[in-house]
């Protein structure tokens, strides 16, 4: 797998394979250490709710983020996984 920092820029599309944006940055899940989301520069992710601007998303925020995209939530053991940015 290519290190994350070599991502960033590169378009990113949304399942329909559809550009949506270019992307920032990646959250990754701190249990798996899989991506769980991105930052992306786009008016669809401008609309987005906001994620701040440290390192961690907050676990309460993650619901509605992830609806905002239709995306399936499902929280991790202790109710949330805590996306970190890399």
């Amino acid at each position: 797998m290519q290190p994350i920092s070599e991502w960033r820029n590169r378009n990113v599309v949304d399942p329909k394979g559809h550009k949506i944006g270019v992307l920032e940055a990646m959250y990754m899940d701190t249990t798996t250490d899989e991506p769980a989301m991105a930052t992306v520069r786009k008016a669809l992710v401008k609309k987005a709710p906001s994620v701040g601007l440290d390192d961690i998303l907050p676990a309460g925020a993650e619901e509605a983020i992830f609806r905002h995209y239709d995306l399936p939530y499902q929280p991790g053991g202790d109710g949330g996984r805590q996306p970190a940015r890399r």
